[in-house]
């Protein structure tokens, strides 16, 4: 029993978010239809938008591993393998062996190099 405090918080956490989260937008909907005069579809509107916020709140929460999106450590980690494959790459094009008529060039009059006289 003790040990699932953690998990039956969590499990409450969710459920209060997910009343508060429909009131709230339930109490927003109202408000929008006095403002504009649409009477039903703007509260139906915000209460649908609430609960599958709240569904999408508890998926996240207490089933990590069925989120269909990435979260930020994913796509941070994502991000930092395809700069150290870009890093990688260039690496490699920087160390490609030098091709001996490069390296047999003799210098023009027009580089400083060759202009010993």
């Amino acid at each position: 029993m003790i040990g699932n405090i953690p998990e039956s918080r969590r499990v409450t956490g969710v459920g209060l978010t997910m009343g508060v989260s429909v009131g709230l937008f339930a109490y927003g909907g109202l408000w929008l239809d006095q403002q504009f005069g649409t009477k039903p579809w703007l509260l139906l509107l915000c209460v649908i938008a609430g609960i599958v916020g709240s569904i999408l709140h508890m998926i996240h929460v207490l089933m990590p591993e069925k989120w269909p999106w990435p979260t930020d450590a994913e796509k941070a980690s994502r991000l930092l393998k395809v700069d150290l494959q870009k890093a990688d790459s260039r690496a490699s094009q920087n160390d490609a062996p030098v091709k001996a008529e490069e390296t047999d060039r003799k210098p023009t009059g027009n580089s400083p190099e060759g202009n010993e006289d």
